[in-house]
């Protein structure tokens, strides 16, 4: 009967150490971000950023102690961070040519309050070395999110980063766009509440 318990304890033992824990990791620094189609949102770390090296001023967000703050000339808070990118169980780095799709293990979660039915860009960017950002159009991956009026809403897209071949260090929310050609009178701010890349890491 012992021998059958440490037989048992070792296999499950194998099971755990094989099983992939999951990780969900915020690009979000703060608490929201106030997007409309007259003052989108562009990551400051980003070359072709209007105020490359700082925020856009009048932008909007919730910062991470619930104040409210409007982006004044030269405010360089991080609004985003970058995330890093994993490896597999079985040490196969991410994200590969299709890997993470093909076995549905990642995806980028958006929760937002949409004001209305228009659709929003997110535009991500990998950062082949962990630090340069790529400036190659091709590299670029954009998902396009449809809102619902005057809604928030979880949306869960899977992630493709097939043209990325190699393995980049990290990855980077480069911009978000409202794409609405008319914002609606008193209605027409999308606020961001977070932006996950979630998955299964070893």
């Amino acid at each position: 009967m012992k021998k059958l318990l440490l037989f048992v304890g070792i296999v499950l033992a194998a099971i755990i150490s094989q099983a992939q824990p999951f990780r969900s990791v915020n690009f979000l620094n703060v608490d929201s971000i106030i997007v409309t189609n007259a003052l989108s949102f562009t990551n400051l770390a980003w070359v072709g950023s209007p105020g490359y090296g700082s925020n856009i001023v009048g932008l909007i967000f919730t910062n991470a102690q619930g104040s409210r703050v409007t982006v004044a000339a030269g405010d360089a808070t991080a609004i985003v961070g970058d995330i890093p990118l994993w490896s597999d169980r079985n040490a196969t780095a991410q994200p590969t040519a299709g890997a993470w799709v093909s076995n549905n293990l990642a995806n980028i979660c958006f929760q937002l309050y949409t004001p209305t039915n228009s659709t929003y860009l997110f535009q991500f960017t990998p950062l082949w070395d962990g630090t340069r950002e790529s400036t190659a159009a091709a590299d670029i991956v954009s998902i396009l999110v449809t809102g619902t009026s005057a809604s928030d809403i979880v949306v869960a897209v899977p992630f493709n980063a097939s043209r990325w071949q190699g393995t980049p260090g990290k990855m980077r929310l480069r911009s978000i766009t409202d794409t609405n050609a008319v914002m609606v009178a008193g209605s027409g701010r999308l606020i961001v509440k977070s932006v996950t890349l979630n998955g299964f890491r070893p």
